[in-house]
């Protein structure tokens, strides 16, 4: 036996090590031998997500080995999103973080895209987790980056993800603008996985509002381009579609448990966990709309079971909801109302909660509008400042202008005032001289006439 475990271990090895060496080709290690395991994981992540993880950390080794941060984040990136599938969020988020910390400096556009990617898948955690406040601000986030680098395409990941929280958040018209606005998009790129993307949003959208005829055409288009491209979650999404229709309105609920049973196989073997237990509760309520008892109380005890492990609140309500009347049919009173305490528990506690994240929602943008306020009041105080510096400068040049005229007026009267009693000390000078000299004259003059008159007597 154990030569037979050895024999298949070594089989197996071999042969993921052959896939590896097809898909590394003759590029080596290098660079582009990681971008194309990286690319070969993108494509078979949601149809062969074990062959998807196998490939990433054949990456991941590449990667590290000849220290090419981008590829490296790259895969760390569909790493954690396929832990994310699987409701490991903390997991998700610690891979994510490895991812971001390896592009985050770099300033290329091929980091940055990659780095706004990165965002997104933040975005996904918060919205899973139901604080969409914080998930709408991330995707935001990554748009604009994605809008600066002009990488129209990456924005609809973000509107496909916006649609569904609007939808949980009862925003009919905003669910079907982003809804919209990802099959614009797609249908523009003429790309095949992008166009899947946008029925999807669509069908969704038509679903949550009961137009379940619209649904399921969107749904029958989809998986003509799904199934031959064996996109496995694809498929389990439109064929869950297609069971509501039957359910809800065609009342079929033979060709409902056809397609929701295809829908469970798709969601199990990609083992993603909502949209398990979704279809289980689906399951749960059209078995108990055939007043088949027995088997509304197993997929219902199923779906709840998994919803209360991952917290999917909705889930749970409608999962514990159909137990409810499940067993009050089956005329089990007792476990009937055991469940509607439950349920009413639930709810509370659902109620409670949401209040709570919406204080704290709200706390949170009254912080963030509180810092803008100040932010913005700084920032008029400093111009108030600088306004009053200019002024201040202004007022004590023109002062000291002013001062500097009234000096130079001064000195010039001063030197007008000094020229004039050096004109006025001249002038007197001139006058005592003409009168020193005038004196003189007649002096003289009367000396002359004595001597005339003297010497005429004599």
């Amino acid at each position: 036996m154990r030569l037979f475990l050895t024999i298949v271990i070594l089989f197996f090895c071999t042969a993921l090590q052959t896939a590896a060496q097809n898909i590394l080709g003759n590029t080596g290690n290098d660079t582009t031998a990681a971008n194309r395991l990286n690319e070969y994981a993108a494509k078979i992540q949601f149809s062969d997500p074990l062959k998807a993880i196998s490939t990433i950390e054949s990456s991941v080794v590449l990667c590290t080995k000849i220290n090419y941060q981008y590829g490296l984040s790259v895969a760390y990136s569909l790493r954690a999103g396929l832990l994310f599938y699987e409701m490991k969020l903390d997991s998700s988020k610690l891979l994510l973080d490895k991812a971001y910390m390896a592009v985050k400096d770099k300033k290329d556009k091929a980091s940055s895209t990659q780095a706004a990617t990165i965002l997104n898948r933040y975005a996904a955690i918060f919205q899973r987790r139901q604080n969409y406040d914080s998930a709408v601000e991330y995707y935001l986030h990554a748009m604009n980056v994605f809008t600066a680098n002009g990488d129209e395409l990456k924005i609809t990941n973000s509107y496909y993800n916006l649609a569904g929280i609007y939808k949980h958040l009862n925003d009919t018209f905003k669910m079907f603008f982003y809804a919209r606005e990802t099959n614009r998009l797609a249908v523009k790129a003429k790309d095949t996985g992008l166009i899947i993307r946008g029925l999807i949003t669509l069908a969704d959208a038509h679903n949550f509002i009961k137009n379940y005829d619209s649904a399921v055409i969107i749904s029958k288009n989809g998986l003509a381009l799904a199934a031959p491209q064996g996109i496995t979650f694809a498929i389990g999404i439109f064929n869950n579609f297609t069971g509501q229709y039957f359910a809800n309105k065609a009342l079929q609920y033979d060709s409902a448990i056809y397609y929701y049973k295809a829908a469970l196989r798709s969601f199990t073997a990609i083992n993603t966990q909502y949209d398990i237990a979704l279809v289980l509760q689906n399951l749960g309520q059209v078995y108990l709309k055939m007043n088949d008892y027995a088997n509304a109380l197993k997929f219902s005890k199923q779906a709840t079971a998994l919803a209360e492990e991952y917290q999917f609140d909705d889930v749970h309500t409608a999962s514990l909801l159909n137990l409810v009347q499940a067993e009050e049919k089956a005329g089990n009173i007792a476990e009937s109302f055991r469940y509607l305490k439950r349920y009413v528990q639930l709810k509370d506690s659902v109620q409670s909660r949401n209040s709570q994240k919406k204080v704290f929602e709200l706390e949170a943008k009254y912080q963030a509008e509180k810092k803008e306020l100040e932010l913005q009041a700084g920032k008029k105080i400093i111009k108030q400042k600088s306004t009053l510096n200019y002024l201040l400068t202004g007022s004590t040049i023109l002062l000291l202008g002013t001062l500097f005229l009234l000096y130079l007026n001064y000195h010039h009267k001063q030197k007008l005032q000094w020229q004039q009693i050096a004109e006025l000390e001249m002038q007197q000078q001139l006058t005592a001289t003409e009168a020193v000299l005038k004196g003189e004259e007649q002096e003289r003059t009367r000396l002359a006439k004595d001597l005339h008159d003297g010497l005429g007597g004599m």
